[in-house]
């Protein structure tokens, strides 16, 4: 099934992942980015020559798609799809399940789905709860892989803007 990502949340991606500047930093390991699309993520992809139209096609079909963010509850839809953009859709989902109180599999199937769509947490409270197991994984990375201690304010900064975008966007 095809989605569309809503404005805001395209918006937000953009914002965050740099839009059309390339960057190759060596302490990132998705190499060459655009778009906050990675050639490590993406070896298919001429990622110097990518437009932002293909760059937001390969996020519905790779990310958006993926992560079944077009299933979830509105207010959950940023932050699980950003997480699945900054860390990949497996880990996105084992969060999101950890957030509703799923089996964390990192599998999008009826009980995540059923515990989603009826979560009693309203979006302050899931968002909070999401946050705070994203934060538990970064705070894992900047542990086990001290050089990425550099992109740690970046990654918190990320996680805060999120929480506040649901907060105040309850959609």
């Amino acid at each position: 099934m095809k989605t569309e990502i809503p404005g805001y949340i395209w918006q937000f991606i953009l914002q965050w992942e740099g839009g059309p500047k390339i960057t190759n930093d060596p302490m990132d390991p998705g190499g060459v980015t655009k778009y906050g699309i990675s050639q490590r993520a993406n070896p298919d992809l001429d990622i110097r020559s990518l437009t932002e139209s293909q760059a937001r096609s390969v996020y519905v079909d790779r990310y958006w798609n993926a992560a079944h963010c077009n299933e979830l509850p509105g207010y959950m839809q940023l932050l699980v799809f950003n997480c699945a953009v900054n860390c990949g859709v497996t880990r996105s989902i084992k969060i999101l399940q950890r957030a509703i109180g799923a089996d964390p599999d990192g599998k999008y199937g009826a009980d995540t789905r059923s515990k989603a769509i009826g979560t009693r947490a309203g979006p302050k409270q899931f968002a909070i709860n999401y946050a705070s197991w994203l934060m538990v994984h970064y705070m894992k990375i900047i542990i086990t892989r001290p050089g990425q201690i550099k992109f740690a304010r970046g990654w918190f900064s990320r996680t805060a803007d999120a929480v506040y975008v649901t907060s105040s966007n309850q959609r």
